[in-house]
């Protein structure tokens, strides 16, 4: 019985890992395309930015004229009683009369102070900013999938180590227990390494449940099911050719928000166009097609039809409206002068942003080569420390020790390695080159 579950547990681990290695491999590069293609959030903000291009027409502006037509047909049935000074007299009952009538109705407003150009220049603007706002969202979900795919991958390097300080902590276990057997040990060194096995057992337990919320929330940002399983990158590739002066020279000409934020000073200015066309007249033009055909039973006229053209031109001037003109005008100017600060808000947030994250990114960088020296420096001294602890020479908490100092080491290393990453994707979303 021992045997026959012994071979289906070997057989049950022999399919699980054939599954694991048919798993499908994710690289960032894949994660960023499904994100681009099923991320909820990408996808409304594409949706937004087509209804404010949809928006941006001639007619919507008011540059074209509107074209109404009407056609109807009435039915009267009276009792009719008609005298004449004749003497003459026409009565009947059940009388019958209709009435056809229609017409084309064209208004066009010729000027209004420009009011239909501004219109025009004020919905090309929502257009940009549409599309602006969509960058935007593009860029931060790619950001925000670019540190999350990376941050899974330092888990799972986390993990890696900790399982081989689980392998290391069994072997010392095995070493205690020969040399107990041997007389030249103690049963502490078992217990210590088992204490140790179990310690570092829990926390390959808390590292897995973390490496898989990682996984699922990469997933949302892809708009796939949480439990879909995948394999990942091995290693956090990152750059080291970011420069500040071009950064700074990047965010001043592409920057989405700086975009955005002058998009807005460009609106607070189309206002103040739209105020000042309140003080023009208003010219139009109207013309009209009519046609008009009455049949009656009774009466002195058997059919009536009339048909023609009608036109005119009309202009209004507002000359008192409780001052509103003056209050919008004013109103406009300081919205002028309020997205003017607000921009230059902007261009100095993004310039300490810059600052901020150029300086983590280089400190990342260098901190990144110290802990690689480090993180030999910690191997050599655990390989010392093995070979002594088999010949004897040092104690089992002495080899602990070592082992420690290795998964420190590595955590260091991975843990600035994912930084590093971060602030450098950081520094491309601020500067614009994130989608290039």
């Amino acid at each position: 019985m021992m045997a026959h579950t012994k071979y289906l547990f070997a057989g049950l681990l022999l399919i699980f890992s054939e599954t694991l290695s048919a798993q499908e491999l994710l690289t960032v590069e894949d994660a960023m395309r499904i994100a681009l293609e099923n991320n909820y959030n990408i996808r409304i903000s594409a949706y937004d930015a087509q209804i404010a291009a949809a928006e941006n027409t001639p007619g919507n502006a008011g540059l074209l004229p509107t074209i109404d037509g009407s056609i109807g047909r009435t039915y009267d049935l009276n009792n009719t009683r008609q005298e004449f000074f004749s003497g003459e007299v026409r009565e009947g009952e059940g009388v019958k009369n209709n009435l056809l009538a229609g017409n084309v109705l064209l208004d066009w407003t010729l000027f209004e102070g420009l009011r239909a150009i501004t219109n025009k220049e004020r919905l090309e603007t929502f257009e940009i900013q549409g599309a602006l706002r969509a960058q935007a969202e593009i860029e931060f979900t790619l950001a925000s999938v670019i540190a999350t795919y990376y941050e899974a991958v330092q888990i799972a390097k986390q993990i890696e180590s900790i399982e081989t300080a689980i392998e290391l902590s069994a072997e010392r276990k095995q070493l205690a227990t020969d040399r107990e057997r041997l007389g030249s040990g103690s049963g502490l060194e078992v217990l210590l390494a088992s204490v140790d096995i179990n310690a570092d057992s829990s926390a390959l337990v808390r590292q897995q449940f973390t490496f898989i919320n990682a996984k699922a929330l990469l997933n949302e940002l892809m708009g796939r099911a949480p439990d879909v399983d995948f394999d990942i990158a091995d290693r956090i590739e990152y750059r080291t050719d970011l420069t500040y002066e071009d950064l700074a020279q990047k965010i001043d000409l592409q920057s989405r928000e700086l975009l955005l934020a002058r998009n807005e000073l460009a609106l607070a200015e189309i206002q103040k166009k739209d105020a000042r066309a309140n003080y023009s007249p208003s010219i139009g033009f109207q013309g009209s097609y009519n046609y008009l055909r009455a049949e009656n039973e009774i009466g002195i006229l058997r059919s009536n039809e009339l048909s023609g053209f009608t036109y005119g031109f009309a202009a209004t001037w507002s000359l008192f409206d409780g001052f509103n003109k003056q209050r919008q005008s004013k109103v406009a100017s300081l919205a002028i002068e309020s997205r003017t600060e607000s921009l230059e808000q902007t261009q100095l947030r993004l310039k300490t942003e810059l600052y901020q994250l150029y300086t983590a990114y280089t400190m990342s960088t260098q901190l990144i080569s110290i802990e690689q020296k480090n993180l030999l420096v910690a191997q050599e001294n655990l390989d010392i420390a093995r070979e002594r602890m088999q010949i004897g020479s040092i104690t089992a908490l002495e080899l602990r020790e070592a082992q420690r100092n290795l998964v420190d080491a590595e955590f260091r290393l991975f843990q600035v390695e994912y930084e590093a990453k971060v602030t450098e994707t950081q520094l491309l979303r601020l500067s614009g080159d994130l989608l290039r």
